[in-house]
Order: structure tokens, then sequence, then C-alpha cells
């Protein structure tokens, strides 16, 4: 009988566990469609100012 409750409360855990994981991703997947990046997307992943970046490129 405890197993049962432990089984049905874990499998029910799975499950929000992994619709949280999809909605945090949902939001990147967008991302990976582009083939490129725009300047401000760079600058806010890599928490850089614009000249770093311009020093990078150069």
């Amino acid at each position: 009988m405890a197993t049962e409750i432990i089984t049905k409360d874990l499998n029910e855990f799975r499950t929000l566990l992994l619709e949280d994981i999809k909605q945090m991703l949902g939001g990147n997947l967008k991302q990976e469609n582009q083939k490129w990046l725009k300047s401000y997307q760079v600058k806010n992943m890599l928490r850089m100012s614009p000249a770093t970046l311009q020093n990078l490129r150069v």
C-alpha cells in the first residue's frame, strides 16, 4: 500500500518536472532556429559591453 502511494507521488512529480523543463526550453527553441544572432543578443548572452564585442570582432 505504501509503495503504491510513493510510486503515484513520484510519477506525478516526474510529469510535473518534465512539463516545467519543456516550458523552460520552449523559449530557447525559437532562438535555435535562427542562423545568425543579433549583436544585442550576443551582448546579453555573454554579458559584455558593445566595445568588448567590437574588440572580439577585430
